[in-house]
């Protein structure tokens, strides 16, 4: 049975990044959340072009696979950034994605 909110709930979308300085290693976090939205691609890359203007160096991105990391605006970002370097998560593995912790 659906609830009398027509099946529809109320959410905020959560992107993060947690950031390691490799001279200090102390740790940082930079998040940015959406009431009742998504993050799509372009959103992912806003966000992505914050974190590579406030962390110098070559910056991993661990990333789950989602629609939002992928696309003609992603592959484009990612050819005009060579100092982000990816690893992919294995797919329904959110345990392994340090920022889910968060």
């Amino acid at each position: 049975m659906i609830g009398g909110d027509g099946g529809h709930r109320r959410k905020v979308s959560v992107i993060g990044a947690i950031t390691v300085s490799p001279r200090t290693r102390l740790l940082g976090l930079r998040w940015s959340t959406r009431a009742d939205g998504y993050f799509g691609a372009p959103e992912v890359v806003g966000f992505r072009r914050c974190v590579l203007g406030a962390v110098p160096g070559k910056v991993i991105v661990v990333w789950d696979g989602g629609a939002n990391h992928k696309g003609p605006v992603m592959r484009a970002f990612l050819a005009r950034n060579r100092r982000v370097w990816l690893e992919r998560l294995p797919a329904y593995a959110p345990e392994l994605n340090p920022v889910e912790h968060v």
